[in-house]
């Protein structure tokens, strides 16, 4: 298959456009009018303002068990430091992790399929917003009634990766990416003068050992062959020099495979706050901010999909699962098969996502494109 020229030019325009003009999530106004008003100059029909500044589009006649293709919209809090003709305007936000590609790659798709690539059944397409902070955009559009409104049975999203080659297409069945928890920890103590530690409850003491202590629960108290990992980001005591502070605070995430161990971590780590503070005459306090569940790709789609891909000579590589996490997991929670595919972008900058200086090879665009269509023709 290949694509007319003017249909991959134009993807490259929607995807400079978007990467300059970035918004953060939850203020994807001027996003989604961009995309409306591709939408509205091809004549596809959607809808908008689902879970904030969701886009649902569709193209084909109506069925039931509709294939949906999903883009993220939301762009991060990164100053951009790369000097491209198409580097952000928006000073202090930034398309880091490829957001603005996915909507390029969607964008393409549906113009293709909408003037010359026809369909004999509906396909949908969500251009979601507000991915990167919780609860996350596909939970939003999930509550608005997503799939009440659409007959949707299956979905499948594509991701960059400069890991991989440019048109080079990762997949990986089954557990992929990791549930994610925000975990804060409080200790609360006497404190009092560093000179008579004796005399206080020392917070600092029980930050401390919780940070190494946490990391004896990953590394003994679990499975060794499941994937678990506990980081704590934030260590924050407000004394001084000569100062045992009364609070100390931990912020870290939680990552882990499987429901099962996500609850025992949880327990675990809530039970040795409280042990820790209990030898230290103090008082411990845990907040769990549930975030993302695990990303199961449905084996049977992602056979399907990287059959399919392959019979249309776009090379596919199978890749190890992750501990990041991401909100497209939410579609499938109550069994709905998906799959979440990687988009090879090459590395030109030798950086990675969520970096100020990250960026992708533009060739990537066009096997995006062509990645959806086929799926789109092949899977519905």
């Amino acid at each position: 298959m290949k694509l007319p020229a003017d249909i991959i030019k134009h993807a490259i325009g929607h995807r400079r456009h978007l990467h300059e003009n970035p918004e953060l999530s939850g203020k994807e106004e001027k996003t989604a009018e961009y995309i409306q008003s591709c939408l509205d100059r091809w004549g596809v029909a959607y809808e908008k303002n689902i879970g904030g500044h969701g886009i649902v589009a569709w193209i084909g006649p109506e069925i039931s068990g509709c294939l949906a293709l999903r883009s993220d919209m939301d762009a991060l809090p990164i100053s951009e430091i790369n000097t491209t003709s198409y580097q952000s305007t928006n000073h202090g936000v930034m398309h880091a992790c490829g957001h603005d590609v996915h909507m390029a790659c969607l964008l393409g798709a549906i113009e293709a399929l909408q003037t010359g690539q026809s369909l004999s059944k509906r396909v949908y397409f969500i251009f979601q917003p507000h991915e990167e902070v919780l609860p996350g955009g596909a939970q939003l559009m999930i509550d608005e009634g997503l799939f009440e409104r659409f007959p949707i049975a299956k979905l499948i999203a594509l991701h960059v990766s400069p890991e991989l080659e440019v048109g080079i297409i990762g997949h990986c069945s089954g557990p992929f990416m990791a549930a994610s928890d925000e975990i804060r920890v409080t200790f609360e103590g006497k404190g009092g003068h560093a000179a008579r530690p004796h005399l206080t409850s020392d917070t600092i003491a029980m930050g401390s050992n919780f940070v190494v202590q946490s990391q004896q629960i990953v590394s003994r108290l679990s499975n060794p062959i499941e994937p678990i990992l506990f980081t704590v980001g934030v260590f924050e005591g407000k004394g001084a020099t000569n100062i045992i502070p009364s609070v100390v605070m931990l912020e870290g995430t939680l990552r882990t495979m499987n429901e099962a161990h996500r609850k025992a971590m949880h327990d675990k780590l809530e039970s040795l706050a409280k042990q820790i503070a209990s030898f230290n005459q103090g008082n411990a306090t845990l907040d769990i901010r549930h975030g993302y569940p695990v990303l199961l790709n449905d084996a049977a789609l992602t056979k399907d999909a990287v059959q399919a891909l392959e019979l249309h000579g776009i090379s596919c590589q199978e890749i190890p699962m992750r501990m990041t996490s991401e909100d497209f997991a939410r579609y499938g929670q109550d069994g709905k098969p998906l799959t979440f595919l990687r988009l090879g972008t090459g590395n030109p900058n030798k950086s990675g996502l969520h970096r100020p200086d990250f960026d992708i090879h533009e060739g990537a665009i066009a096997h995006g494109v062509k990645a959806l269509v086929v799926l789109t023709q092949t899977l519905y």
